[in-house]
């Protein structure tokens, strides 16, 4: 019996070892990953302009005015976003009513409903968030 116990016991440890390895890996594989898709990380951007200013050979004036000229350019963006945010969000809904009122409920079923704001970011191939199945039922 007590040897029974002790192999019970040893198949666990290795079920969490392996468990454990697997995830340290998985890990590890997510890092070299996102290392090998963003190289620079997040001040890349500043390798960028480095880049151009030495490609055009600026001079320390000529950069700090260039700087300037895009960090003003930046926050006119961005304000310009704030305040399309609320337009853009209103498109969107009446857009998604008037496809609710045009498709029957299996066609609503496989249409993801629209995102109020747009993600500043689109990924490519990632899986969907709303199962059209799951929709259904709903």
């Amino acid at each position: 019996m007590e040897n029974n116990t002790r192999s019970k016991w040893q198949v666990r440890l290795a079920v969490t070892v392996i468990f454990l390895l697997g995830f340290a890996a998985g890990m590890l594989t997510l890092n070299v990953y996102r290392r090998w898709v963003r190289p620079a990380g997040p001040g890349r951007g500043d390798d960028r302009f480095e880049q151009m200013s030495a490609r055009l050979q600026l001079n320390s004036d000529q950069k700090t005015k260039v700087q300037q000229v895009f960090g003003d350019t930046r926050e006119q963006l961005r304000a310009l976003r704030k305040d399309s945010e609320p337009r853009v969000a209103e498109i969107r809904k009446q857009t998604d009513q008037r496809l609710q009122q045009i498709l029957d409920k299996i066609a609503r079923a496989f249409l993801p409903p629209l995102s109020p704001v747009p993600a500043p970011v689109r990924i490519v191939n990632r899986p969907q968030k709303y199962s059209p199945i799951r929709r259904l039922r709903q």
